[in-house]
């Protein structure tokens, strides 16, 4: 079958700067060191997760206006592009949060979208 996607754990930075530096290389696969943990993900470099949203909102007709998008993520900066309103988790680096429009006040493991939602709608 097909592999979409896999997550590889390191350990320390200068791994993660030999991984990245290694991913980087390739250049036929997007990958996304997590925010809260020693792993990457590692995706095909045609998967996007703003792509597969909007292609199911416009499915079902719905507005993308009308839609909020949340990451935490390098792979979320692509889909908080596409959508007006975008919320980055508290606990994404600094690049992640400047490309949202909104930035949530907790963290994942805080429930921050919940909280967010809780708030605002």
């Amino acid at each position: 079958s097909d592999v979409y996607k896999r997550q590889v754990p390191y350990e320390g930075i200068t791994e993660k700067i030999e991984l990245e530096k290694t991913l980087k290389n390739l250049g036929t696969v997007n990958f996304a060191f997590s925010s809260f943990s020693c792993i990457v993900d590692i995706f095909s470099s045609e998967a996007d997760k703003g792509k597969a949203i909007k292609t199911v909102i416009d499915s079902l007709r719905i507005n993308k206006w009308d839609v909020t998008v949340f990451g935490d993520n390098e792979n979320d900066i692509n889909m908080f592009r596409m959508f007006p309103s975008s919320v980055a988790l508290k606990n994404a680096e600094y690049n992640i949060r400047e490309q949202a429009k909104y930035v949530t006040d907790f963290t994942c493991d805080q429930e921050g979208v919940a909280d967010y939602i809780f708030k605002n709608f």
